[in-house]
């Protein structure tokens, strides 16, 4: 049984790594246009591309605070709710939770489109502001999803401890919180962050070159004048995460260990 799991868990991973490691090889080659594609000779100029493409910095400041207020508010907004539903078993705020996570089942595109027309008709249509409003239409889903399949899994022994202690429900909330789901926190606004970050449908929509970002770089760079330097910073970018979440994974599988 450990040697399918260990299979399964190797096709999983090797699906998810070779486009990853396809855009790294493009990203190596000096050629232009739809060549890439189809010729490939190794060249290390693409940094020197990369370095002097200022766009992709531009774009990757605004995506990087676009989407941390994004999360933020999504975590603002779902938080409470969450509370709501797992320490005072909140019928109304459970379907507020279960209708955020069902929404995610509904077509990118067609959000996109009211989206736009929302921001048009409000002004923030081509705005940071606007984009960072329009994410909350997946952020939302994702925080509620991340914050209710986590609570439910830990008990609130703590809370009704506290609450007996003659604290308020605020402090309750707030000490369950603090000891139990400070990493779930953090992983949600991250999550949140990646996925504000990623959300090509939306950068199309309510954005236009004005405000640049990763997304709309990105596609502009494949659609238009794909050229290595806009693999390069693909290339870039996924090292950045990597860095940034392989020791957080390290670090939740050592405490895994220890555990068990």
């Amino acid at each position: 049984m450990k040697v399918i799991i260990r299979s399964i868990s190797l096709l999983m991973m090797a699906t998810l790594v070779a486009p990853l490691v396809c855009i790294a090889i493009l990203s190596l080659s000096p050629n232009e246009g739809m060549d890439i594609f189809t010729t490939y000779h190794g060249s290390m100029h693409w940094w020197r591309d990369l370095f002097h493409d200022h766009s992709w910095l531009a774009a990757l400041l605004n995506s990087a605070w676009i989407g941390l207020l994004s999360a933020l508010m999504a975590l603002c907004i779902t938080l409470p709710v969450a509370l709501l539903w797992r320490l005072e078993k909140s019928k109304a705020a459970r379907n507020a939770l279960l209708l955020a996570i069902i929404s995610l089942t509904i077509p990118p595109i067609v959000l996109a489109v009211g989206l736009y027309r929302t921001m048009a008709a409000i002004g923030m249509f081509d705005t940071a502001a606007g984009l960072a409003l329009s994410h909350l239409a997946f952020t939302v889903p994702v925080a509620s999803l991340v914050l209710s399949s986590r609570f439910i899994a830990t008990p609130i022994d703590l809370y009704l401890a506290a609450k007996t202690l003659g604290a308020g429900r605020f402090h309750s909330s707030f000490r369950w919180l603090m000891a139990t789901q400070r990493i779930t926190l953090f992983g949600c606004v991250g999550l949140c962050m990646l996925t504000s970050i990623s959300e090509v449908i939306v950068a199309i929509y309510v954005t236009d070159t004005r405000v640049p970002n990763i997304a709309r770089r990105a596609l502009t760079g494949i659609t238009q004048d794909i050229s290595p330097a806009g693999f390069a910073a693909m290339t870039a970018w996924l090292l950045v995460l990597t860095v940034c979440l392989l020791p957080l994974a390290l670090k939740m599988t050592n405490k895994r260990r220890i555990y068990e």
